[in-house]
């Protein structure tokens, strides 16, 4: 359970753990299938997570606290209601 909460709060940009990702491969520490299943799996439960209710109210409420839109590092968070649900979270290139 340890190494679950540690890769969610490890603060890291997007390009620098696709770049971990990418030369593991690269350098033969993970067989590329087996990435490949588990980034893919990664990308699902990303999605699942998104869309839980709980976590989407309770993200809303935590930045309620900042305003409607707050910029932490290379993430831009808007609070919001859009057709189907409020748009929580975008990365910024």
């Amino acid at each position: 359970m340890e190494t679950q909460a540690t890769l969610i709060r490890e603060t890291a940009s997007a390009s620098e753990l696709a770049a971990r990702a990418i030369s593991s491969v690269v350098n033969g520490e993970v067989d590329p299938i087996t990435a490949h299943i588990n980034i893919s799996r990664m990308e699902k439960a990303i999605a699942l997570y998104k869309d839980n209710v709980d976590v989407r109210d309770i993200t809303l409420r935590e930045l309620s606290k900042y305003g409607k839109k707050q910029t932490f590092g290379d993430c831009v968070l808007i609070r919001g209601w859009f057709p189907e649900r409020p748009k929580v979270a975008r990365a910024v290139k």
